[in-house]
């Protein structure tokens, strides 16, 4: 049995928007097949198969966003019997573990109780566990949908969506822009200046965007310190004699 992870698909994304499935359950798949398609923040990416073989069971849905490591396949590759369970093995030891090493009341543990749950004997995937503490959600309130109850990414995204009803989960590109606007709002101050200007001598036609870049660039000349960059890790300013309006 080979269990297959989604790969590092590169440039330091660590999470990936299933987009479709080119392989079901019971499919016979050759090795460089292409499995299934994804989207990453900056690209669609093709995945191929590991290996020869027959899909025995398939991981996350069309629209589930999956982090590097999480489990997409498991494929009968005709190993001998020994080599299959010693993989079989590693692949569950830690919901193994888990379910050896945490005594908890099942039907206390789902319909809840006031007793706190150590979070690090529930059985979830590492990206899981990122994902829930980069969106608040509590681990012990999951239910999890993978092998022996794994909580997987995509049930983060679930218990997301019921703590906040009516929102939606950005994904992709999106996503991407959020945390890059985010990172900006952090380095770029917000000042809002209000002035009143006299243009009773204008033109009627005369646009005023050109007008509006003349004054912009004329008041960085006047004021070099509006025309700066703040580098926050170096603690150092840098001013510009070019005026980049955009």
């Amino acid at each position: 049995m080979n269990a297959f992870a989604l790969p590092d698909l590169g440039e330091g994304l660590a999470e990936s928007e299933i987009i479709k499935w080119h392989v079901n359950v019971g499919d016979a798949v050759e090795i460089d097949q292409i499995v299934l398609t994804v989207e990453t923040a900056k690209a669609v990416v093709e995945v191929p198969a590991p290996c020869t073989g027959v899909i025995i069971s398939r991981h996350g849905e069309v629209g589930d966003v999956l982090g590097v490591g999480s489990l997409l396949l498991e494929i009968d590759d005709h190993t001998n019997q020994a080599e299959a369970v010693n993989k079989s093995d590693a692949a569950t030891v830690v919901g193994n573990v888990a379910a050896q090493s945490c005594d908890v009341d099942v039907d206390q543990f789902w319909v809840g109780n006031d007793n706190e749950i150590d979070e690090s004997l529930i059985s979830a995937l590492p990206s899981a566990r990122l994902l829930a503490q980069k969106l608040g959600v509590d681990l012990g309130k999951v239910r999890g949908s993978g092998p022996d109850g794994t909580i997987l990414d995509a049930d983060i995204y679930r218990e997301c969506d019921k703590q906040k009803p009516g929102t939606e989960v950005l994904k992709g590109a999106r996503r991407t822009m959020v945390a890059s606007m985010a990172e900006s709002h952090k380095h770029v101050a917000a000042v809002t200046i209000t002035e009143e200007a006299d243009i009773t001598d204008w033109f009627g036609t005369q646009d005023i965007s050109s007008r509006l870049i003349e004054a912009i660039v004329y008041a960085c000349q006047e004021e070099p310190a509006l025309n700066a960059w703040f580098d926050a890790q170096t603690m150092t300013r840098c001013v510009h004699s070019h005026v980049n309006i955009a």
